[in-house]
């Protein structure tokens, strides 16, 4: 669990220096932002990202 907890501090510390991008209408937070997520599997992986299509 400590090496997991170091890990996302690394990355969301990567994350705020990022530029964002533009603000899409319907958008609830800023981006870049950091999505979690279970393991995923072919089925899921198909719409990743993309949940209008999943």
């Amino acid at each position: 669990m400590e090496h997991l907890v170091r890990q996302v501090d690394d990355i969301c510390s990567l994350i705020i220096k990022l530029p964002p991008s533009i603000h899409k209408v319907g958008q609830q937070f800023p981006t870049p932002y950091p999505v979690l997520i279970d393991w995923g599997h072919d089925e899921r992986g198909y719409t990743a990202g993309h949940p209008d299509d999943a």
